[in-house]
């Protein structure tokens, strides 16, 4: 979900408010990711079990609320993306991350793209620490993606991209020119949560 924000504060609310008391609603919900960025764009990350899932919890009258409560601090109703595939890298979605990189745009070749995955994925093992999982999901168009990477820290995450191996930065730049128009996205204070684990 990506939407602009005209009530920070307000967005930031309703972003929290989702886990705290809707996250009980939606059976099968593994992942929730959202915060806002620096220049007024809310996001939101929701990884579910299966699409069994997200059918059956997303029609709900309190999701429904919600979504109207969001957009009601947006400068327009909210986007929202449905992911059928979705692949990870070290884990995915680390609830540890102290912050969110969400990059969206065009895959150009994902076959090529799909190929390099197990190769990319042990690169980030070996070499990049400061990255904890990283989530690319593709969008039902078949064209659009949303990757979101999380790191350690910011600063981790700044240190890494200044003392980036060579190896490392050519095999990223030859993922990058796997894709186009391709946007950006920082939460400096993202909220990374799950469902509760059942006490034995």
């Amino acid at each position: 979900m990506r939407g602009r924000v005209v009530d920070g504060p307000g967005a930031r609310f309703e972003l929290a408010r989702w886990h705290q008391e809707l996250g009980g609603a939606t059976p099968g919900w593994q992942r929730f990711t959202a915060g806002v960025t620096d220049d007024g764009e809310a996001v939101a990350v929701l990884r579910l079990a299966n699409e069994a899932a997200a059918m059956n919890g997303g029609g709900r009258p309190e999701h429904a609320d919600w979504q109207a409560s969001l957009d009601r601090r947006l400068a327009a109703p909210a986007t929202w993306y449905d992911c059928p595939v979705v692949n990870v890298m070290k884990g995915g979605d680390d609830a540890d991350a102290g912050f969110v990189q969400v990059v969206q745009g065009r895959l150009v070749d994902p076959i090529r793209l799909a190929a390099m995955r197990a190769e990319v994925e042990r690169t980030l093992r070996e070499r990049a620490p400061h990255v904890l999982g990283v989530t690319v999901a593709e969008h039902a168009d078949g064209i659009g993606f949303t990757e979101v990477t999380y790191f350690t820290s910011e600063r981790e995450a700044r240190a890494g991209e200044r003392q980036m191996p060579v190896e490392m930065a050519v095999q990223l730049g030859t993922v990058r020119s796997y894709m186009e128009g391709l946007e950006f996205h920082e939460l400096r204070d993202p909220v990374v949560v799950g469902p509760p684990v059942p006490v034995p």
